[in-house]
């Protein structure tokens, strides 16, 4: 054989091994991996599905007719995990609880059918795999939104919290937020009843309430909630936030953690200036922001109106 057909051949072959290869890519790219497990899962969903742990049972009514189209969600904290019973009320879902750190392993299974006026709210153990969900007739949620005057407040939002779970945990996956009418009423259903939650009120250019109550509260499969009232955020305090070379930061929260205070934040300037809204009265503020990997955080308290607030971030 000559040198030339020899390089010819050498090539040849290198030819050959890159085209197979590319086509086992491709085959690979192409091939959908089997999941863990059937999850049946809303158009609502908004979260991420983790294989790993397999929840499935069926859901029932108090007299142990299955229900269909129910929804279910797994709540850890604001993370979503939703499903629709099927029928005869199975139900499959798939989540690694191995995600979650140890302490923090308190999970429930929140599930509501609205047609029915059914919901529940069900603990479920970190080792548990079957859970079986019985619905129960669903509790309604009514009041009203008032100024200081007792004038309502339109299109204020009312927020529900979940109490009986470690953290913040919604009742509502899928809508936690409702707004007020015209007249500062609203009507919240399908609540799981058996628990206690956390009602917090706010609307723009006000402050915040909270209330709290228990469905056991509930007369009739109705809760009435004595009037939210929410006060101005009607004057300023303004400042700087610094690092701990004392130079302004920019991009920081600042946050009114007071009672009754607006929620939310506001974000420094480039020269770390700031300005807040809030309601008269004195006022803790929090300021947090990370750099280069380093959490940094400072605190201040001050009587609304103020003007030139210092807050020195330190890290933590």
């Amino acid at each position: 054989m000559s040198n030339r057909t020899g390089i010819i051949c050498v090539v040849c072959a290198s030819i050959a091994a890159l085209l197979l290869g590319l086509m086992a890519w491709r085959m690979k790219k192409g091939r959908k991996e089997a999941p863990i497990a059937k999850v049946t899962v809303s158009e609502a969903d908004e979260g991420e599905h983790y294989g790993g742990t397999v929840y499935s049972g069926t859901v029932t009514d108090v007299e142990g007719n299955a229900i269909e189209g129910a929804k279910l969600y797994i709540l850890r904290y604001y993370r979503r995990f939703n499903a629709v019973s099927e029928a005869e009320g199975r139900y499959e879902m798939a989540w690694d609880v191995s995600k979650v750190p140890e302490p923090h392993r308190d999970i429930w299974i929140i599930a509501r059918h609205e047609e029915k006026n059914l919901a529940s709210a069900t603990r479920v153990g970190a080792e548990t795999r079957t859970q079986n969900i019985t619905l129960l007739p669903g509790i309604t949620a009514t009041g009203t939104i008032t100024d200081a005057d007792g004038n309502a407040i339109e299109n204020g939002t009312v927020y529900f919290a979940f109490t009986a779970a470690k953290g913040y945990i919604t009742s509502f996956a899928d809508r936690s937020r409702f707004a007020a009418d015209s007249r500062g009423a609203y009507s919240v259903p399908f609540i799981p009843p058996e628990n206690r939650y956390r009602v917090t009120f706010g609307a723009e250019g006000y402050g915040t309430e909270e209330i709290f109550f228990h469905t056991n509260d509930a007369v009739n499969g109705l809760v009435e909630l004595r009037p939210a009232v929410l006060h101005k955020a009607d004057e300023i305090i303004s400042g700087l936030v610094v690092g701990p070379d004392g130079k302004g930061v920019a991009n920081v929260q600042v946050f009114r953690k007071s009672a009754g205070q607006p929620s939310g934040y506001e974000e420094t300037d480039a020269d770390g200036r700031f300005t807040l809204s809030v309601c008269k009265g004195e006022v803790t503020l929090s300021a947090v922001v990370s750099m280069d990997g380093t959490f940094f955080a400072g605190r201040a308290k001050v009587a609304s109106g103020t003007e030139g607030v210092k807050i020195v971030l330190e890290p933590r």
